[in-house]
C-alpha cells in the first residue's frame, strides 16, 4: 500500500456503496461495524495471518477492540477521500458478517490497484467464490485496468 495521499479513481466516479451478487453483500466498513468486525478478526487469527502482504504479522493476537476501532475509523476515512476502498461482506440472507474486501493502491508500479479479501472461520467453503466475484466486479464496474492480488488471492 503506498503512501500517496491521492485519489485511486477519477473524480467523476461513483464509488459502489453495495454489491449484491450471488447471497451475498459488500458495503462499506466503517467504525459503526466494530462489533461483528472484532468478533470475526479474534475468532479467526490464525486463519487470517499473511492475507496482507505488507502488514504480515496482522491481525496480532492482543489486538484490542480501541485499536480495531481505530482501523476501521481510518478506512471510513480514507473511503471518503477515495485513497482506498474497505468493503464488509455480509451474507444477504441473516446478515451474517462474513469478511472484508479491499482495494489499495498498489506498491508495485506495475499495477494499480491491489485487491485483498478474507473470510472469518465458518466461511471456508464461500472463499474461492468471493474472490471470484470480487475480482469481477473490480473488472467489471471499476475503472482500473490493471489489477493485482497479491498474498492469499
Amino acid at each position: 500500500m503506498n503512501g500517496k495521499w491521492q485519489p485511486i479513481v477519477p473524480y467523476a466516479f461513483t464509488v459502489p456503496v453495495e454489491y449484491k451478487i450471488d447471497g451475498f453483500i459488500f458495503s462499506p466498513l466503517g467504525v459503526k461495524d466494530i462489533e461483528p468486525d472484532f468478533a470475526a478478526v479474534m475468532s479467526s487469527l490464525d486463519r487470517l495471518k499473511g492475507t496482507f502482504d505488507f502488514f504480515a504479522d496482522w491481525p496480532d493476537r492482543h489486538l484490542t477492540k480501541e485499536e480495531d476501532l481505530a482501523n476501521l475509523g481510518w478506512h471510513q476515512t480514507e473511503f471518503s477521500l477515495k485513497t482506498s476502498f474497505a468493503y464488509k461482506i455480509t451474507a444477504e440472507k441473516d446478515n451474517d458478517y462474513v469478511g472484508c474486501a479491499y482495494i489499495f493502491p498498489s506498491n508495485n508500479p506495475a499495477f494499480e490497484v491491489d485487491g485483498y479479501l478474507w473470510v472469518k472461520n465458518g466461511y471456508e467453503n464461500s472463499e474461492a467464490k468471493l474472490i471470484q466475484l470480487f475480482k469481477q466486479w473490480l473488472a467489471t464496474t471499476w475503472p482500473f485496468k490493471k489489477l493485482n492480488f497479491p498474498a492469499k488471492i
